[in-house]
């Protein structure tokens, strides 16, 4: 670490500055993300992606984000019966198998030998936490607050004023309705003068 506590870092001397490039990249993370929503591993273990967004990963997520699972490790039977309750519909064990499955293969869980349980890796970890907090923190907060039926918002009242200003630039503008496929446009001729 140097003195600025930025952890380690490459300096490079460019003619009378000095350019200080933070060794820590975020690439790594970006590919982490991406091996996790879409298909990873080798063609004969392929891992299908966790799909950010859908209700069954959600709900998967966080079901194994509770630290009720850090003593005794995970059973399938109980965290079915946590995302079946997160999901609000039936969570079959095939399902779940299925989940099992790809977590264990993208890396984010790993069986304990000799017992039907699992826990979560350090990746796993960090990266079901993270999915979690983004999903209800942010997105959830984020959509409901655009919602129109909410309690007013700054970022509800901001995005209105959008699209009434964006009415307002197409009423200026006077652009007719695009007309429908298979419908008889007339067409006039201006008048020459």
């Amino acid at each position: 670490m140097n003195r600025s506590g930025v952890g380690p870092v490459l300096m490079i001397t460019v003619g009378p500055l000095d350019v200080i490039i933070p060794t820590q990249r975020c690439v790594p993370a970006a590919a982490t993300f991406e091996a996790l929503v879409g298909p990873s591993g080798p063609p004969e273990r392929r891992a299908p992606g966790l799909r950010f967004g859908d209700p069954r990963v959600v709900a998967l997520f966080g079901a194994l984000a509770d630290f009720r699972w850090t003593v005794d490790g995970i059973r399938a039977g109980p965290l079915r019966e946590a995302v079946a309750h997160l999901l609000g519909a039936p969570y079959g064990p095939r399902q779940m198998a299925y989940d099992l499955r790809r977590l264990t293969r993208k890396g984010l869980l790993e069986r304990l030998p000799h017992t039907f349980r699992y826990r979560l890796t350090e990746l796993g970890r960090r990266l079901v936490l993270f999915c979690a907090k983004l999903y209800s923190r942010i997105i959830r907060r984020g959509l409901s607050r655009l919602d129109p039926g909410q309690i007013p918002s700054g970022l509800r009242h901001a995005w209105q004023q959008f699209e009434r200003e964006l009415d307002r630039l197409v009423a200026d503008a006077r652009l007719e309705p695009v007309p429908k496929l298979g419908s008889t446009v007339r067409i006039s001729r201006p008048e020459v003068v």
